[in-house]
């Protein structure tokens, strides 16, 4: 039961503190699908516990917006367990950056595995860490026996290795 929420946790969910004042809060804010997730946190609250977890919230508009929620039990002056508390950090930007980049990621993938050239990556001591298959074809030399090798011990002719290498160096 909502005892009381601050101004940021009512912008969050999109709510008038006084809609959410002595209502059920799981009611309000939680996808049933979510319900387990909660009942196990309210769980180590009852133990005396605190705990960090992730759960997306449900907005009065009933849009998903993600929260990092910190809960811990809450005691009388008497050390009582007389509820919890809860902090709620919107995150619902950053896992959206996280989806947005793993998408792109994933793009990126596939198009170096599908190219029709040869794609190398190195790090910065020179050493292979992405082989696509056209550079198998070309070079001979499979993914798997390459990656973590100095490129210039692959691909590069002897009598231009050491200018390979400075030539990296510099870059």
């Amino acid at each position: 039961i909502v005892q009381f929420a601050n101004n940021s946790f009512c912008e969050l969910v999109g709510y008038e503190l006084s809609e959410i004042l002595h209502k059920k809060a799981s009611d309000m804010f939680l996808y049933e699908e979510d319900r387990i997730k909660l009942l196990e946190e309210h769980s180590k609250r009852k133990q005396g516990q605190s705990s960090v977890y992730e759960l997306p919230i449900k907005t009065k508009t009933g849009k998903k917006k993600w929260g990092i929620i910190s809960g811990a039990p809450n005691f009388d002056s008497e050390g009582n367990q007389i509820g919890s508390i809860g902090i709620h950090l919107d995150i619902t930007d950053q896992k959206q950056l996280i989806h947005e980049n793993a998408f792109q990621e994933s793009k990126l993938k596939n198009l170096f595995e599908v190219s029709l050239d040869a794609l190398i990556s190195i790090d910065s001591k020179g050493n292979i860490i992405e082989w696509n298959p056209q550079a198998e074809k070309i070079f001979g030399y499979t993914k798997k026996e390459v990656l973590g090798v100095k490129l210039s011990d692959t691909n590069i002719p002897e009598t231009y290795r050491s200018a390979h290498e400075e030539g990296k160096d510099n870059y």
